[in-house]
């Protein structure tokens, strides 16, 4: 039996409504103002909120941004009910993330229709989310072993040959191996983090409140072109191609975190120099473009074909046996799916064996 809580001060709509939702087999629940109904909410935790505009203290859009912000409670559907032309009302309810509304007097076959469709919504939303979590389980749970043996074979190999041959080995030649130990471990360290982002991305994008996790998403404006010249010149720097780069970037503020804004900028640009050898031209872009604006990234280097991008995801390593590149794709589907919950969109386009342009539209 499903829980509906009804938030009406009103009191024979009210009555009213827990009326027909008991007999048509709901476990219905009353509150008589928005400040009882949050409480109500938290102690009886129900599957659907059926609640009123229009009430004092605490009307109903209060109500629908509190609990938006409380994860527990973030994902419930919400019905308002509203008077007989109360337009603006219902657009600012749906703008907030209202699942439905309902005008009074509720007619009782349309009242129990929008709770059933909601209900069938969530049911759908649900099992989708478990089945992205299952194949999620799945992927890593065959993937992450194989990423993770390069690097450990590197600190093993190293920490064994330190122990074995320690007597003959000089200070240089320790130190290298300390050095190769350091640096099989950072390259550890960056695709256990890449997994656990990527993990939470794809929970993420399946998950049934999506639009609201992006309109969240955009709430954070930052500035952003120091940010792209700066990681583009530490990535080149880690590659030891400085002369390689270049950065021509219109200044602009985008709805996107800090952090975020940067771990998507590392990803690309690290595509680029890894896929792309020295000497071969790194080229960043960023400008307005109608209503968006695009940030694109150039590399000359072996490029992609079109059946390699089609298939980009999170575990396909392309030509991995050629090039040893372990945890290129897992990057680009990071920055993909980053794009994807600010309400932007990455596109690869790419010639093999000359170069690939990878784009990063913003909605503006």
């Amino acid at each position: 039996m499903k829980n509906i809580l009804v938030i009406e001060d009103e009191p024979q709509i009210r009555e009213n409504l827990q009326e027909i939702l008991t007999l048509c087999d709901f476990n219905a629940s009353t509150a008589p103002n928005g400040l009882r109904g949050i409480e109500a909410v938290q102690t009886f935790m129900p599957d659907l909120i059926l609640c009123d505009v229009n009430m004092p203290e605490l009307d109903g859009h209060d109500v629908l941004r509190l609990l938006r912000t409380d994860e527990v409670t973030a994902n419930i559907p919400f019905i308002f009910l509203t008077s007989n032309g109360a337009r603006p009302d219902v657009r600012s309810g749906m703008e907030m993330g209202a699942s439905d509304y309902l005008t009074k007097p509720v007619n009782p076959d349309e009242l129990i229709k929008a709770i059933n469709t909601q209900m069938a919504k969530r049911s759908i939303a649900e099992r989708h989310s478990e089945e992205k979590l299952n194949q999620l389980r799945s992927n890593i749970n065959l993937a992450l072993p194989h990423e993770l043996y390069t690097p450990l074979n590197g600190i093993i190999g190293s920490a064994d040959l330190l122990i074995r041959e320690n007597d003959d080995l000089d200070c240089n030649e320790r130190l290298e191996l300390a050095e190769q130990i350091r640096h099989s471990a950072l390259r550890l360290y960056h695709l256990t983090r890449n997994f656990l982002l990527y993990a939470e991305l794809e929970m993420m994008a399946s998950s049934p409140d999506r639009h609201e996790i992006i309109r969240q998403n955009r709430r954070t404006r930052i500035a952003i072109a120091n940010p792209i010249t700066q990681r583009a010149q530490i990535q080149a720097k880690k590659s030891q191609r400085l002369a390689d780069l270049h950065v021509e970037v219109e200044p602009i503020e985008l709805a996107i975190s800090e952090v975020k804004f940067i771990k998507l900028i590392d990803e690309v640009i690290d595509n680029a120099f890894k896929f792309s050898q020295a000497g071969q031209p790194v080229q960043v872009f960023g400008r307005t473009v109608g209503k968006t604006y695009q940030i694109d990234i150039l590399d000359m280097g072996r490029g992609l074909t079109s059946q390699q991008i089609a298939n980009l995801g999170g575990y396909m390593q392309f030509d991995r046996d050629r090039y040893e590149q372990q945890g290129g794709g897992l990057g680009l589907t990071i920055a993909k799916r980053l794009m994807e919950l600010h309400g932007g969109k990455l596109t690869v386009n790419s010639i093999p064996d000359q170069e690939t342009a990878i784009g990063l539209s913003f909605p503006l």
